[in-house]
């Protein structure tokens, strides 16, 4: 395809090309054709240098890609009641992910409790009588599965007025529960930051590139240059 456009020139050796045109600076003014290609009409060197335009351009990643994952991730109250995400990446010291919470679900506690190694009779009895809550807010200066400050509560709801020393089983098996709520928290801080890591990956592909290209119908000099 051929593109034409005007540029000004005061001392040129080539002959103006008819008629004479000029800029408001009085400066003659010339045509340059200049033949521009599609990515597919490339040749394998051009289209390597197109690609690597685009990356430096952040084609496909000058946006909010990361939107739909962690507003996906936030949904998810299985477990927590997400506030916030936070991440930072990728293939630095300190990268990952993290998110704040308000509550912890009372069904995940309640799995916790009975991975406990106890009697089942003793298990229902902490189910009945335990309450958990608990937040987490980033702290520090990264954004990964460590970067939280945990407050997490671990205390005898109404019901334990019914049974005699629970109060003090709670409190036995209290910072295990306490470990198992951070150790969930740090497992989901990693696989969301693996999503999002494999989510840029392939939008820094070849292939996610080569797509947004020819989709946008950028076009391209001999080399590779983006017109």
């Amino acid at each position: 395809m051929l593109h034409t456009f005007t540029s000004s020139n005061i001392n040129h050796s080539h002959k103006p090309v008819q008629p004479q045109h000029f800029n408001k600076d009085g400066n003659k003014m010339r045509t340059i054709r200049t033949k521009v290609y599609q990515f597919n009409e490339l040749t394998e060197t051009a289209q390597q240098k197109a690609i690597e335009w685009a990356l430096n351009a952040g084609l496909n990643t000058d946006y909010e890609w990361y939107d739909e994952i962690t507003g996906n991730f936030k949904e998810n109250e299985d477990y927590f009641t997400i506030t916030n995400t936070y991440f930072s990446g990728f293939y630095s010291q300190g990268d990952g992910a993290m998110f704040e919470y308000s509550g912890i679900n009372k069904t995940f506690v309640d799995t916790i409790i009975d991975s406990l190694k106890l009697p089942n009779w003793k298990k229902e009895v902490l189910k009945h009588c335990i309450y958990v809550s608990g937040n987490g807010k980033q702290s520090g200066h990264y954004y990964h599965h460590k970067s939280v400050s945990h407050n997490i509560y671990v205390e005898a709801d109404n019901g334990a007025q019914n049974y005699s020393n629970i109060e003090a089983l709670i409190e036995l098996y209290t910072s295990e529960i306490e470990a198992a709520i951070i150790e969930k928290y740090e497992d989901m801080a990693k696989e969301l930051y693996k999503s999002l890591e494999k989510e840029y990956d392939y939008l820094c592909s070849k292939e996610a590139i080569e797509e947004t290209i020819l989709a946008n119908e950028y076009e391209f000099k001999a080399d590779g240059t983006r017109f």
